[in-house]
């Protein structure tokens, strides 16, 4: 009986994977508002394209600014989710604009999955963050919208 117990609490003590937290403190910031430009096709709602051809498509995306927070974040990361639908993967993916300046990218992207892009030289000074995805050249990215409940999410690390 007590070599099975201890075999039992062995096994148990072999089968847990450690969990390490990372310092810092974490905070995501829901989508507050986004809308596809599309030059051909659409209107699109649960999901939206970009591409520097076809729909030739922008996503527009709006982000609250930063809550009763002091500091500065350390990281930021853009979070999308790529649909699993016909041609939303891409090999050429997608570039993130903020006022003019790219501040991230994105290289490609497979269907079904979900993406952290990190970007730099974040303005978050204004009450709300403002991007544009736009294609990172012909072939085009799908990622899904607020309205589908798996819209983007604005990741800050401090």
């Amino acid at each position: 009986m007590k070599k099975t117990v201890f075999l039992i609490l062995l096994f148990a003590l072999i089968a847990i994977q450690p969990v390490f937290a990372k310092s810092g403190q974490l905070q995501i910031l829901n989508v507050i508002n986004d809308k596809n430009v599309v030059a051909e096709g659409g209107p699109y709602s649960e999901h939206y394209w970009v591409e520097t051809d076809g729909t030739r498509g922008v996503i527009h995306l709006t982000f609250p600014g930063q809550r009763k927070v002091t500091a500065k974040a350390k990281a930021v990361f853009l979070i999308i989710n790529i649909p699993n639908i016909k041609d939303s993967g891409s090999n050429t993916g997608c570039e993130i604009v903020q006022n003019g300046k790219v501040i991230g990218k994105l290289s490609s992207g497979k269907p079904g999955s979900w993406v952290e892009i990190p970007l730099k030289k974040v303005d978050m000074s204004k009450t709300t963050i403002q991007f544009t995805i736009r294609g990172g050249g012909q072939d085009g990215l799908a990622i899904y919208s607020k309205a589908s409940g798996f819209g983007p999410l604005l990741k800050l690390v401090y």
